[in-house]
């Protein structure tokens, strides 16, 4: 799968979320909307660290699901969600139905091992060593 997150795509990636998540809609993704601000999220965490025409190859993981209170003790069905960044934007590339537990659904940033380079770069030119 390899879907370009555009408003062009809404219904085909909304038609791939409800086959992957069935009957399941409480705490999953299941709108367009709702990954298209996951794909924004994604593209605000590489510009922390990288320029933008540094960015493709890194992708972004998501797990759907709010924390919930201690006397919520089951595993909830989530979306798991997975973003690669490409050269004109974010594409759909997994989606997967996993547990969610108490704390909520974790989202993370990968980068590959040159943009990681560029990200320390970045970085040691914020600050100086006396």
């Amino acid at each position: 799968m390899k879907i370009a997150i555009t408003p062009a795509n809404a219904a085909k990636i909304e038609a791939a979320l409800k086959v992957i998540n069935r009957d399941f809609v409480a705490h999953t993704f299941s709108t367009f909307d709702q990954i298209a601000r996951e794909a924004d999220n994604a593209e605000a965490a590489v510009l922390k660290l990288i320029n933008k025409g540094d960015a493709p190859g890194a992708y972004y993981v998501t797990v759907s699901g709010d924390a919930v209170p201690n006397a919520y003790r089951y595993a909830r069905s989530g979306t798991k969600v997975v973003l690669d960044r490409g050269s004109k934007g974010w594409f759909l590339v997994e989606l997967r139905v996993v547990p969610v537990y108490q704390a909520g659904g974790p989202e993370w940033l990968v980068l590959t091992p040159a943009q990681d380079a560029k990200a320390i770069e970045r970085l040691r030119k914020a600050y100086r060593v006396d």
